[in-house]
């Protein structure tokens, strides 16, 4: 009794010193913070759709900034979040570090310059590539181990992409530009959703040209000789965009076009993974379209 007595009319600097002594003594005896212990809240901002969706799956309330596309602006969960960029436009740094950010995920290239900026300044960053079923896989897994959660399969995520090990049915040729005519090579996120799914692609193999990488720049004479049992046209928010293809001199003489194979697809999914769900429809609209 008189040993509690004189703690607690000790000063109360000396008290809490006392406390703080005796919590570190507690933990070493245990050994250390008790393993149930929750992960220590990160400040995330995503520069991409894709990973401000794989940050929200995985940790929901980490997100402090994300990019202002369509598939954001459309999505309540990110209602209460800052923008830090517009479309196309390089993200704005200053609103960055406004945000006092804790780990800054954005895609190689694109965003080089400003993820380069923010690691001198000593910020944990994650650069990323998306050309494949695989790369995505490492992104979710890169991203959970620098939150300290667990990972999750990316295959329970989308379950319309289920995996098939034999191609099966007609080849498909993918427009994904008017001028330039460019189509995606098995090196594009494009050739490896069909790769994934079993879809015969018909410019798989050709060699990339342009300046789009994973891509190969078609003549009209190309298109013409191959013959594409099945054509898919890349509509971008320009809704005529398809009509547009049927302007060219050439278009009438493409075996898709007089067999009336030719379907339109949106660009998030097909050419831009952009979430989850769009690449969850996008399998869905290819598998019905190879059946």
């Amino acid at each position: 009794l008189m040993r509690g007595f004189v703690l607690m009319n000790l000063p109360n600097r000396t008290f809490s010193q006392i406390c703080s002594f005796l919590s570190c003594f507690s933990l070493l005896l245990c050994g250390s913070i008790p393993s149930n212990a929750s992960p220590i809240k990160k400040r995330i901002v995503t520069l991409t759709t894709m990973s401000s969706d794989v940050v929200s799956l995985i940790t929901s309330d980490s997100i402090v900034g994300v990019p202002g596309s369509s598939l954001i602006n459309g999505n309540r969960v990110y209602d209460n979040v800052v923008r830090i960029s517009q479309g196309r436009n390089q993200p704005d740094f200053e609103k960055i570090i406004s945000l006092r950010p804790d780990l800054v995920v954005g895609s190689s290239g694109f965003h080089d310059n400003v993820l380069s900026k923010l690691s001198s300044l000593g910020l944990d960053t994650i650069t990323y590539q998306l050309n494949s079923f695989d790369q995505l896989q490492g992104l979710v897994d890169d991203i959970a181990s620098k939150v300290g959660v667990d990972s999750k399969s990316v295959d329970s995520l989308i379950p319309s992409c289920r995996y098939t090990n034999s191609e099966q049915g007609e080849p498909v040729l993918i427009l994904a530009s008017l001028k330039p005519l460019i189509s995606p090579t098995s090196n594009s996120w494009s050739g490896s959703l069909l790769r994934h799914l079993g879809i015969p692609n018909l410019t798989s193999t050709l060699n990339e040209s342009g300046r789009f990488s994973g891509y190969t720049t078609l003549s009209p004479e190309w298109i013409i000789t191959a013959k594409p049992p099945k054509l898919i046209l890349v509509a971008f928010q320009d809704s005529d965009f398809a009509n547009q293809f049927k302007d060219l001199n050439f278009w009438k003489n493409v075996e898709a076009v007089k067999q009336d194979k030719v379907s339109t697809m949106p660009y998030y999914g097909l050419i831009n993974p952009g979430s989850f769900a769009s690449i969850n429809a996008a399998c869905k609209i290819l598998r019905s379209t190879s059946s």
